[in-house]
């Protein structure tokens, strides 16, 4: 069945898990606060690998439940209290969830996943009302589209 739209990120077509796993999408980006946030959190650093970003991600809620779980185990505070305290905020962005999540399952659960490249479709969102055209030519290519708009 085909995906419907969802907005600004759209997959090009069905996400299948190979032998029950996760596929998580990897990037080449590195971005050294969200190492640092990481580590002030659970106390060791990632190991350096490629970037957990990309525009979309399945998430085990069981796991994501641990994962706050120990966060709040180091302190008496609630985990997003925790992640406030942590970032760098002289920094434009500190704290990634889909980063934070890749390095915990990278070291705590890494059975349950595998990698595939991202192959994102990055487009400006004045040209998402030809999204219909453009999944259609990108379903080959590309796991999915994303529509930004940088005015900041």
């Amino acid at each position: 069945a085909p995906w419907p739209k969802n907005g600004p990120n759209s997959p090009t077509r069905v996400h299948e898990e190979p032998e029950n796993k996760m596929i998580l999408y990897r990037t080449g980006q590195h971005h050294l606060p969200y190492f640092k946030t990481f580590t002030k959190l659970f106390g060791f650093s990632p190991e350096k690998q490629k970037s957990f970003i990309a525009n979309y991600m399945l998430m085990n809620a069981r796991i994501v439940q641990e994962m706050t779980r120990q966060i709040e185990d180091e302190t008496d505070k609630r985990w997003h209290e925790v992640i406030l305290e942590a970032i760098d905020r002289n920094t434009m962005s500190s704290f990634s969830e889909y980063e934070t999540y890749g390095y915990f399952l990278s070291r705590f659960y890494p059975e349950s996943f595998v990698s595939e490249r991202s192959a994102t479709l990055n487009l400006f969102s004045f040209l998402y009302p030809f999204h219909d055209l453009i999944q259609q030519l990108a379903r080959a290519r590309f796991h999915s589209i994303a529509y930004h708009n940088y005015r900041r």
